[in-house]
């Protein structure tokens, strides 16, 4: 394990092997040590291995990492599931439910309430559109 002194001055033999023992009975699997210093505290920050690790989506109400092992009939419903993309939405048109405001909210008041629980009403209600 390597021990890096990031203040610039030069450490005794002694002072590295006491920095990399006690890195090593906290994290043995640590690649490097790094040492800081604040007045009198020393900061210690530890560089690890890299974990290597699979993205998990969400699709057709699954979390999944890879469609490899899904039937025929479980392809052809990701396959033919509508993808919606972030795309374009103008400045003035809320988010959630596509109310036009003013220009540089993203929400608008009803929604931003009903998010807060301010507002008791069914999901997906909005009386601008519903009359």
């Amino acid at each position: 394990m390597k021990v890096i002194f990031l203040d610039g001055h030069d450490h005794s033999a002694e002072e590295e092997a006491a920095y990399r023992a006690h890195a090593m009975s906290r994290y043995p699997q640590a690649i490097a040590v790094l040492v800081d210093f604040d007045g009198e505290d020393a900061l210690l920050d530890y560089e690890m291995p890299r974990v290597p690790f699979e993205r998990i989506r969400r699709i057709t109400g699954y979390l999944v990492g890879t469609t490899d092992r899904w039937n025929n009939a479980k392809q052809a419903e990701e396959h033919d599931r509508v993808k919606h993309g972030l795309g374009y939405i103008p400045a003035n048109v809320c988010v959630s439910c596509g109310a036009e405001m003013a220009e540089g909210d993203h929400v608008c008041t009803l929604c931003r309430d009903m998010t807060r629980g301010r507002v008791d009403r069914a999901p997906g209600f909005d009386s601008r559109r519903d009359g």
